[in-house]
């Protein structure tokens, strides 16, 4: 039989990435314990470490909700992790966006060089009116 241990941070009940499975011989405790970080408790069993953690006074695991990684976040109950707002969320897709446009402004432009170096008219014009546009997208770029 094969069993899974995770462990945790003896003093703060932090749940570790690492995860050990060993099969259940005689000696199986030996080897845990060989297995076990530094200054953690080996628990079986497989826990997610980004929404639980260990009670250390009781050894139960616990839910638990991380800090927020930034102020763009919420906490979704559901799938017990953080997301970004709505708000955020937007903001990158519309940042994105305007990166795109203006990759695609700036191929177009070289024709427009070309024809100004050859004295085309109109030809400036154009490539003020792509600059135009290229800077009033650069202030959506995060």
């Amino acid at each position: 039989m094969i069993r899974t241990f995770s462990f945790f941070q003896k003093d703060t009940g932090v749940i570790a990435p690492k995860l050990y499975k060993i099969s259940d011989h005689d000696c199986f405790e030996r080897d845990l314990a060989l297995n076990t970080p530094i200054d953690h408790v080996a628990i079986e069993g497989q826990y997610d470490r980004l929404n639980q953690r260990v009670d250390i006074s009781t050894g139960q695991v616990i839910d638990y909700q991380p800090p927020a990684p930034s102020a763009d976040h919420e906490w979704n109950a559901d799938t017990k992790r953080w997301q970004l707002t709505a708000a955020a969320a937007d903001k990158i897709s519309r940042s994105n966006a305007a990166r795109a446009r203006i990759a695609q402004l700036e191929a177009a432009q070289h024709r427009h060089v070309r024809e100004h170096c050859l004295g085309v008219a109109g030809a400036a014009a154009e490539l003020k009116k792509i600059d135009a546009e290229i800077s009033s997208l650069e202030s959506q770029i995060l």
